[in-house]
């Protein structure tokens, strides 16, 4: 609970502190940030959780628990593959807008 009253507080100083996007003159982009949110919540749903639910059971190998740099090393790629997932979700309403926009 914590970290979505932190993630929503640190999103409102981003969004309305630093950026101001034109919401009145451009609506599309509200949209956007609403699409954007929930296709990150689904991507990390269906994407990222299944991705570490199979990254937790090659972690059971007798090799890994006895050596952590080996199992930090090979928990590497999967971090970066949650963050493509989450950044691209997050990404994919501005293409589809800017593609639009012409």
């Amino acid at each position: 609970m914590l970290s979505i009253i932190l993630a929503l507080a640190f999103g409102a100083i981003w969004l309305f502190g630093g950026y101001r996007p034109n919401f009145v003159r451009r609506p599309g982009m509200l949209l956007i940030l609403i699409v954007s949110a929930f296709l990150t919540l689904a991507a990390i749903s269906f994407v990222q959780i299944p991705l570490q639910s199979l990254r937790a059971s090659d972690s059971g190998d007798i090799q890994l628990r006895n050596n952590q740099n080996l199992a930090l090393v090979m928990a590497i790629p999967q971090i970066a593959l949650s963050g493509l997932v989450q950044e691209g979700a997050k990404l994919l309403p501005v293409v589809v807008y800017r593609c639009g926009e012409g």
